[in-house]
C-alpha cells in the first residue's frame, strides 16, 4: 500500500515512515527535496521529531509531528516523549498534529461528558514544557465524527504549540484550520512567510509608571500648560502632550537589561576598591529594583497575572507575551465572497 501511494508522486518527493515499531506506520512525513531539508532526530509511534530547513529562505526549526493514541492511558508515552525532547531542544520548536486529547471541557460538543481528570495530564505537560498555542484561525473544532442527528460530535484534538524560542523568532506565524471536506479532521496549514503590518502602535502606559515620581511630574507639567479653544480640545491637547512624555518614560523603564548590565559591570571592576565596596550596597538595591520592574513590565505585557512577583519568570512571560501578540494579530481575513485576504493593506481596508 505504501509503495502504491508513493508512486503517485514525482521523484522530487521523499517520504519518511516507520513500520518497524507499529504495523500501520502511523505517521508519514512527505517533503519536496528541492524545497525542504529534513533530518529525523527521534521517531516513536506517537511522535516524529525532526529538524527542518526551508532551502529558499532562512526559516529553520525543530518540528515534532504528533499522532497520539486514542485509547485510555495511551497519552502517557506521548507526554513523556515531549518532556524528553524539551530537555535538549533550545532552538525554535513547534509541536503539531493529532494529539487525540483535549485541554478543557469546552473543547468537546455532544457525546459523553468530559471529566476534568481527562485533561490534567495534557495540561500538566504543556505547563511543564512551557508551551504556548500558536495563533489559530479557521475552524473552531478540528475533528467531527460525521454521524447523523444527535450522535454528531465535535472536538478539538488537533493542536499546534510552540516553545518560547519559536514565539521569539516566528511569533507572527499562524495555524490555519481549513475546511475538513471529506475527512473527519481539518487540515492545518502554517505559512512560514506572512507580510507584516507596519501600523503605528497605540500608547499603553506601563502600570509601574503610576508609582514613579517622573510620571507624576510629567502629568503636572502637561496639565499646567495653557491651550485655547473649547474644553474638549484643551483636554485632548494635554493628553497628546502626556502621550509624548509617557513614550519617553516607557522607553526608560523597558531598558532595564542595559541598566542591570551597567550596574553589574561597575560592581565587577576593581572589587577591592573601598569606594566601590561602599557603592556596591547601593548598586545592589538598584539592581533589585530594576529586576522587579522588569518582571512587572513583562507580566503586564503578557497578561500572565496568575503568577506571583519575585520568581524571575522572565522566560515564561516572554513565551506568553509572544503567544498573546500572535493571537491578537490579524494577518488574514475572509471577505464577503469567502476569499482569503492576506495582503496587509487589503486586510486593513476590509477591517
Amino acid at each position: 500500500m505504501a509503495n502504491k501511494i508513493i508512486s503517485k508522486f514525482d521523484t522530487d518527493w521523499s517520504f519518511h515512515f516507520d513500520y518497524t515499531q507499529v504495523p500501520n506506520g502511523r505517521i508519514w512525513l512527505g517533503r519536496k527535496q528541492s524545497c525542504v531539508a529534513l533530518t529525523i532526530l527521534e521517531s516513536t509511534p506517537q511522535v516524529v521529531h525532526c529538524h527542518v530547513e526551508n532551502k529558499s529562505s532562512q526559516f529553520q526549526c525543530k518540528i515534532s509531528f504528533v499522532y497520539g493514541y486514542n485509547i485510555a492511558g495511551g497519552g502517557r508515552g506521548l507526554w513523556e516523549t515531549l518532556r524528553h525532547i524539551s530537555t535538549y531542544t533550545i532552538e525554535p520548536w513547534i509541536i503539531l498534529g493529532d494529539f487525540n486529547a483535549i485541554l478543557s471541557t469546552e473543547d468537546k460538543v455532544n457525546g459523553l461528558p468530559v471529566h476534568v481528570n481527562e485533561t490534567i495530564d495534557f495540561q500538566t505537560c504543556v505547563t511543564d514544557i512551557v508551551l504556548g498555542q500558536v495563533n489559530r484561525k479557521g475552524w473552531q473544532y478540528s475533528w467531527c465524527n460525521k454521524r447523523d442527528g444527535d450522535d454528531w460530535i465535535y472536538s478539538h484534538i488537533d493542536w499546534v504549540f510552540g516553545n518560547d524560542k519559536w514565539f521569539q523568532d516566528y511569533g507572527n506565524l499562524e495555524a490555519v484550520y481549513y475546511n475538513p471536506e471529506c475527512s473527519d479532521h481539518t487540515p492545518i496549514v502554517i505559512r512560514i512567510v506572512i507580510p507584516r503590518q507596519r501600523l503605528k502602535r497605540p500608547i499603553r502606559p506601563l502600570n509601574v509608571l503610576l508609582k514613579h515620581d517622573s510620571f507624576k511630574e510629567a502629568v503636572k507639567h502637561c496639565w499646567d500648560q495653557s491651550f485655547t479653544r473649547c474644553h474638549m480640545y484643551r483636554l485632548w491637547m494635554k493628553l497628546k502632550a502626556l502621550e509624548s512624555e509617557i513614550r519617553v518614560l516607557n522607553k526608560e523603564m523597558t531598558n532595564t537589561e542595559n541598566r542591570i548590565a551597567s550596574l553589574q559591570q561597575k560592581m565587577a571592576n576593581d572589587m577591592f576598591n573601598n569606594q566601590l565596596i561602599v557603592e556596591e550596597k547601593a548598586l545592589l538595591i538598584q539592581l533589585e529594583k530594576w529586576t522587579e520592574i522588569q518582571e512587572q513590565i513583562l507580566r503586564q505585557k503578557s497578561r500572565a497575572t496568575w503568577i506571583s512577583y519575585g520568581d524571575a519568570n522572565t522566560k515564561y512571560f516572554h513565551a506568553q507575551l509572544k503567544a498573546r501578540q500572535s493571537r491578537n494579530m490579524i494577518s488574514s481575513i475572509c471577505n464577503d465572497q469567502r476569499i482569503l485576504l492576506s495582503d496587509p493593506e487589503m486586510v486593513l481596508a476590509f477591517h
